[in-house]
């Protein structure tokens, strides 16, 4: 097994690495495309399968940045419904802090992501600041 990492799979490290939380794998694929849809540069398919974004592409990557202890797929009850008991996680392990630091691909992508990350991050702040004043 080769310890390089690719540039696709070091940008979708990156993601998780720069969220720093284990995130369920239909929130991450909806992120990623969000992400596409802002102009991020990778070769990711996301395809809608019964109303539900899934993408193969990022699943193999997860897989093999697993293999390379860069995250841990762990799984936890989905509160959904019953036709999914089980739903993927994802789990930064601190070895994918190593991308934070040296990211190794474009300038342009990187500021992407981090717009991105540092945008959904401050609405979470904004959203749980605002829960917590209310259960006051």
């Amino acid at each position: 097994m080769s310890k390089r990492i690719e540039t696709l799979d070091r940008k979708i490290g990156y993601i998780l690495a720069r969220l720093g939380v284990p995130v369920k794998k239909p929130f991450f694929v909806k992120m990623v495309k969000r992400l596409l849809d802002k102009g991020l540069n990778v070769d990711v398919k996301i395809y809608n399968v019964e109303g539900r974004l899934v993408s193969p592409t990022i699943e193999n990557i997860m897989e093999r940045l697993a293999e390379k202890g860069y995250v841990k797929i762990l799984y936890t009850l989905d509160k959904r419904g019953y036709a999914n008991l089980y739903v993927e996680v994802y789990s930064p392990t601190e070895k994918i802090k190593k991308f934070l630091e040296n990211p190794k691909f474009s300038k342009k992508d990187k500021k992407i992501i981090d717009d991105y990350v540092d945008e959904f991050l401050s609405r979470v702040k904004l959203i749980s600041k605002s829960a917590s004043q209310t259960t006051s």
